[in-house]
């Protein structure tokens, strides 16, 4: 008996010390980031100030958050942001909307996310779309273009709606495929072109790092890399993909 309360009291102090450790570390990694943040934010102001073009300006950006994380993992952490705004906007679960959650996630996750950086800010979405297009049609012939549009209408819903849905699904039964693609690739550019500029075209690179910062939870709610943040249960936001890059 009196073994096992040691045993136990042992693996309690274990746990109390990972949890220091790993609080340590996200406050470090949260101040690092925030002061990086803040000499980007002085960067812009100066730079918007000359004239800068906006794609100089997050060029400058990334190379200040890039210099105090690895610049790989700043552009994943980005991607998860945009990922998950989007899915969110769209009201896209992955339990209830299985196929459109993958595919949607597949398309952002395809995009060129080192050239997509320079369209934050820059109200340049027709450029940023043909981007968001190439990762499409990637997607779609890889899916296929019948399952996704199947998901599509069956998200209309039943009643009339549903009639309408079997009405339109018979009449592309006989498109050549080619032209089913292009037809699903355009329905997938109507869903993702609103929030994408709200997320994109229409914020500055420097707020979307700064909702990034705000992402990281109270201490008693930590996270998320593979050590005791997995074992409590919480994560890091969307800065963990920094704290696992370094």
């Amino acid at each position: 008996m009196r073994n096992t309360k040691n045993k136990n009291d042992i693996r309690r102090k274990q746990i109390k010390n990972l949890i220091k450790e790993h609080v340590k570390e996200i406050k470090v990694t949260s101040r690092k980031f925030n002061s990086a943040l803040r000499t980007a934010k002085h960067y812009e102001a100066r730079l918007i100030e000359g004239g800068a073009p906006q794609a100089i300006i997050n060029e400058g950006v990334m190379d200040i958050i890039g210099g105090a994380f690895n610049s790989d993992a700043v552009i994943d952490t980005v991607k998860k942001y945009i990922i998950e705004g989007v899915l969110n906007f769209l009201g896209i679960d992955g339990s209830e909307h299985e196929v459109l959650y993958v595919l949607f996630e597949n398309i952002l996750e395809a995009i060129d996310y080192t050239e997509f950086m320079k369209y934050f800010g820059d109200n340049q979405c027709e450029e940023m779309m043909k981007v968001v297009t190439e990762a499409s049609i990637e997607t779609v012939t890889e899916l296929g273009a019948d399952k996704i549009l199947s998901s599509l209408l069956g998200n209309m819903g039943g009643g009339e709606s549903g009639r309408i849905v079997s009405a339109i699904s018979d009449a592309l039964g006989t498109v050549a495929q080619e032209s089913l693609n292009e037809v699903v690739v355009s329905i997938i550019q109507g869903y993702l072109q609103e929030p994408l500029r709200e997320l994109i075209c229409d914020t500055s690179l420097t707020d979307v790092l700064s909702n990034i910062g705000k992402s990281v939870p109270g201490l008693s709610s930590l996270t998320g890399d593979g050590g005791v943040g997995d074992f409590l249960g919480g994560d890091l936001g969307f800065l963990g993909s920094l704290f696992d890059g370094e």
